[in-house]
């Protein structure tokens, strides 16, 4: 997979035609696009991200003052059981909604809902249908995979219709001494006389949807997979709380300058995101030229497709594999977190998540703030599931669990 995607990366990148999401995508967005529309766009992206704070206080802001209202909401429940899932996947979406489009939604919004219908729920119900449709093309002619590729297409035009909706609302108030979220920078790039020609508006559209598919939904998974392994593992749940208490205290807000000392909650989410792998096979890429793997040629328009799974999951790489031990990501001379280089929850490549930076800074608050406020338990009696034990799909999700959680004194 290194030699690959990495030694060999200039000759990767392009996609092959992936079923349903070529039929949506048409080449264009961020995702699914072709390689030249992917390399202009991952690099603009980057850049428009960059200027709307991350790496710096202005998106940790964000981030805060989005955790400060997933609090407020988890707080109402009054410290009954409920199923965190949803308030965790309308807590990405704000964040993803503010940097794309300047605003955020209450937690009861119908705008939320339809998101989430949108984005996470056809895909959680016919995520297998989908991923084999990619696979085998005649598929689609077939009850389930037809109405499966109906309704992913359906959700994708339904949503494409509210960014719509969004980017008429900002030409409509752009200001060019204002950017004020990624559809400004978009538009302000599409006004230049000598812009690249695949700046234009179903370009935009299509990568507002990518955005915010991209992160929601794994972010909000990795949360709840989090709370299961807390419980699981109240080895680590104390050690963590321990640690949480002793750097960011109950007085402020967590910052992300608090990692440097916080190396057991770093190797806690590392270990949960090599043993709860949520994308378990990368999307696929084909060669733009031929490569050689272990002097076998692979000829041009070969597609690849990387089992990161089977990575998070060798002995060679991760020793005991099987096992949730948290402490493979700690130095045992000094404490101090290390990463390993076959973590790639993110993929790897050409291709790989440009959100990484921003979906790790948004997990680590998230979950340090959960933390910080909240016990965390479940009724007696409840059944806490394995971390095998989840929802195949596109994403593997966790199974449904009810949390008690309560204001901690």
């Amino acid at each position: 997979m290194y030699d690959v995607h990495i030694r060999q990366a200039s000759k990767m990148g392009a996609r092959p035609r992936l079923g349903v999401f070529e039929t949506a995508n048409k080449g264009i967005g961020i995702i699914f696009a072709t390689p030249k529309v992917s390399e202009i766009h991952r690099n603009f992206t980057l850049q428009a991200l960059r200027r709307l704070g991350l790496g710096k206080n202005t998106m940790e802001d964000r981030i805060q003052q989005e955790s400060t209202c997933l609090i407020e909401a988890i707080q109402s429940k009054s410290g009954k059981p409920f199923n965190p899932g949803r308030l965790f996947l309308y807590a990405a979406f704000n964040i993803s909604c503010l940097n794309t489009m300047g605003e955020r939604y209450p937690y009861d919004d119908k705008i939320l809902e339809q998101m989430g219908s949108g984005l996470v729920d056809g895909l959680r119900e016919n995520g297998l249908h989908i991923f084999l449709i990619s696979m085998c093309k005649y598929l689609k002619y077939f009850v389930p995979f037809k109405t499966a590729r109906k309704r992913y297409v359906h959700d994708f035009n339904d949503l494409l219709k509210f960014f719509t909706e969004k980017v008429t609302e900002h030409e409509n108030t752009y200001d060019e001494n204002e950017m004020r979220d990624y559809i400004d920078i978009f538009m302000e790039e599409m006004k230049k006389k000598n812009h690249d020609p695949t700046f234009h508006n179903r370009q935009l559209l299509v990568a507002l949807h990518n955005l915010m598919d991209a992160g929601s939904q794994t972010l909000s998974c990795t949360l709840s997979w989090c709370m299961i392994a807390l419980l699981k593992y109240p080895k680590y749940y104390k050690i963590i709380r321990d640690e949480v208490d002793s750097v960011v205290g109950c007085d402020r807000k967590v910052s992300l300058s608090d990692r440097k000392n916080m190396p057991q909650t770093l190797a806690f989410y590392h270990e949960l995101m090599r043993r709860c792998t949520l994308v378990k096979n990368s999307l696929t890429q084909t060669l733009e030229d031929g490569v050689v793997v272990n002097g076998y040629r692979l000829p041009k328009n070969t597609p690849i497709q990387s089992v990161t799974w089977a990575v998070h999951n060798d002995p060679k790489c991760f020793p005991d594999p099987d096992k949730f031990y948290p402490e493979r990501f700690i130095n045992p001379e000094d404490g101090s977190f290390q990463k390993s280089k076959y973590w790639i929850p993110f993929s790897i490549g050409k291709r790989n998540c440009l959100g990484d930076q921003l979906a790790q800074m948004e997990l680590f608050i998230l979950l340090v703030t959960l933390i910080q406020n909240f016990d965390i338990s479940v009724k007696d009696g409840t059944m806490i599931p394995s971390l095998d034990d989840g929802i195949e799909g596109i994403v593997f999700s966790p199974s449904p669990l009810d949390l008690i959680m309560t204001d901690r004194e």
